[in-house]
């Protein structure tokens, strides 16, 4: 229990790096290739608020292997839901990317 107890601006400085070992942790999960640790690390990031961290400020390379995650295992029903709503806070945080940017495929253009 005494390790809890720190100076409040070491606390603080600890906090400011949890976001970014959100990422790294998933980024880790990713390149293991195996669905169940990318799972595992997605629900405790969901269960701790750190989807958002994790996700966020993410250029087309970081994107990459979660989206194509998400197209290779959404339908497992094991991680179904999971990963659905993994895809919904993506589609929340850069939808407006994909739609300024345009995809190249005919179907996503406005008629």
């Amino acid at each position: 229990m005494n390790r809890l107890r720190a100076d409040p601006g070491h606390i603080i400085d600890l906090l400011s790096l949890l976001p970014r070992r959100y990422r790294a942790a998933l980024d880790a999960a990713l390149a293991s290739g195996r669905p169940e640790v990318v799972a595992s690390v997605l629900g405790e990031l969901a269960a701790r608020a750190g989807l958002a961290p994790a996700l966020g400020g993410r250029d087309a390379g970081g994107l990459a292997p979660l989206l194509g995650h998400l197209a290779r295992h959404i339908a497992d029903p094991r991680h179904t839901r999971l990963l659905a709503g993994v895809a919904h806070r993506l589609l929340d945080a850069y939808g407006g990317v994909v739609r300024r940017r345009g995809t190249g495929c005919p179907a996503a253009r406005p008629g």
